[in-house]
């Protein structure tokens, strides 16, 4: 609130009282607070108080400090703008898209002392003769900057347009292409100003890229679980021109709930012509009993497997010595395809490959970030397992961000509402696991500007200087 001589004018914003200086024949304001951004209305003690909608923009405005909204005073119709007795009457404060907009008749007062008086300007808001320079806007360059690798997998690099999406201790959302991240005793994944690292949350290894964002946890110190094997194959050739009475055997490693690797033989004999039997066992002692363990193999003329048809399920050991729950297992004879993966043919029987979907126990040992911003914990067990995966965010109008320290960015009314996705889809850039981007401003260039704008003046200033010791020359040769 400002007392302008017996006029009082208050500028409210959202309930929080902001101050506004109007000074004669000076169509400019300053305004101080915290008041945030939103509604705005403006009252006082006397003159006319009205409010609406105004969609008109001219070349007098500036920003309002704290509010990042375009501002300018307008002259009303018919004043002489050369008397400096006659001042703006109309406040406009315009959000981008909502021009909100007040109007109040103020006297003609003096500024208050503490208020610098502003350079003169023209009808168009253009600096008068003399008035000296004057800084028009501050512009923030976005240009990609070169990247660079690190070694470090924390660090993360944005290679096109986005920002990586991080939360503020206090629950507000900020914006940075600062990709130097950092892990926190407990595995949380921040910016080197403690900022949390927004992303989707994984379940078992899957995002869900549909949930809201959560902060990026890194099982840093975990254990992995065991998981028993549920499945097992085999690709293996079976000789046709063995004997009959012929066996031949084969093993594989799968696991149990406890995560104890268990050998698996299963052993093949020849009982006809396009004929084998099979049997599968554990060693001696480590199971009890079993169910499903044996079985007949059939193959036609050309070696394919013609029976069993199927997949061969309700395989179990029981019983097992180490404590562990019963291993129930299912025999994969056919892949993906429906080919069959055990042949008969005249070669030499042998097994080329074995596969199986259990795991023993794993100890967290890192993670890696891939170009889509999928983070995956690797484990010592050679697992490696999606925990998250970062949000990127587009910003409508950069320009419009706000500044903050640690190389954050706030959303404001101008630069508009942040579109968060995902890397490589929707107009946004894909990240580099292990590489920093580096400065895109080319430090040398920028120096030599310098020093040649620091000459122009310079060759200015004595232009000046020259021009008034030949006048004062002249005026002392008239005297």
């Amino acid at each position: 609130m400002v007392d302008g001589g017996g006029t009082s004018v208050a500028i409210v914003i959202n309930g929080d009282e902001a101050t506004a200086y109007v000074c004669d024949g000076v169509t400019e304001a300053w305004l101080t607070g915290t008041a945030g951004a939103g509604e705005l209305s403006l009252t006082g003690d006397n003159g006319e108080l009205t409010a609406g909608y105004n969609g008109v923009i001219n070349a007098r405005q500036f920003q309002m400090p704290g509010f990042g909204w375009p501002t300018e005073y307008r002259y009303p119709r018919g004043a002489d703008r050369r008397r400096p007795d006659r001042r703006a009457e109309r406040l406009v404060v315009a959000p981008p898209g909502q021009h909100h907009s007040s109007t109040r008749r103020l006297p003609g007062r003096h500024c208050p002392a503490h208020v610098p008086e502003k350079d003169a300007a023209d009808q168009y808001g253009r600096p008068a003769l003399g008035a000296g320079v004057q800084v028009a806007a501050t512009n923030t360059d976005f240009s990609q900057g070169s990247i660079s690798e690190t070694g470090n997998n924390s660090d993360v690099a944005l290679d096109g347009n986005g920002f990586f999406v991080v939360q503020n201790s206090d629950g507000t959302t900020a914006y940075t292409r600062d990709g130097s991240f950092a892990l926190s005793s407990t595995g949380a994944l921040t910016s080197q100003g403690g900022e949390a690292i927004m992303g989707y949350p994984a379940v078992n290894g899957v995002v869900n890229t549909n949930a809201s964002l959560t902060p990026i946890q890194i099982p840093v110190g975990q254990v992995e679980q065991p998981s028993a094997t549920q499945n097992f194959g085999m690709t293996a050739n079976l000789n046709s021109s063995a004997a009959v009475g012929a066996s031949f055997p084969a093993q594989l490693t799968v696991y149990d709930s406890l995560g104890q690797p268990q050998t698996v033989t299963a052993t093949f004999t020849k009982t006809a012509a396009n004929t084998w039997s099979y049997s599968l066992a554990l060693p001696a002692g480590v199971a009890t009993g079993g169910a499903g363990l044996t079985g007949t193999l059939l193959f036609n003329g050309s070696g394919n497997l013609i029976s069993p048809a199927a997949n061969v399920g309700g395989i179990s050991f029981t019983g097992l010595n180490d404590g562990a729950n019963n291993l129930t297992l299912n025999w994969n004879l056919y892949g993906a395809s429906g080919t069959p993966t055990v042949t008969q043919v005249d070669t030499n029987s042998a097994v080329s490959a074995t596969t199986q979907d259990g795991y023993a126990s794993g100890e967290y040992s890192g993670f890696s970030i891939d170009s889509n911003g999928v983070i995956s914990a690797k484990f010592s067990n050679g697992r490696t397992s999606a925990v998250g995966q970062l949000a990127l965010a587009n910003i409508t109008n950069q320009q419009g961000l706000k500044l903050d320290a640690g190389n954050l960015y706030e959303a404001t009314l101008s630069s508009g509402a942040a579109s968060v996705g995902l890397a490589g889809a929707g107009g946004l850039g894909t990240i580099q696991d292990a590489a920093l981007e580096g400065s895109n401003v080319n430090i040398s260039k920028e120096f030599s500007n310098l020093i040649v704008a620091e000459r122009a003046y310079e060759a200015s200033s004595k232009a000046v200087t020259t021009f008034d010791q030949v006048t004062q020359d002249a005026i002392n040769t008239i005297h």
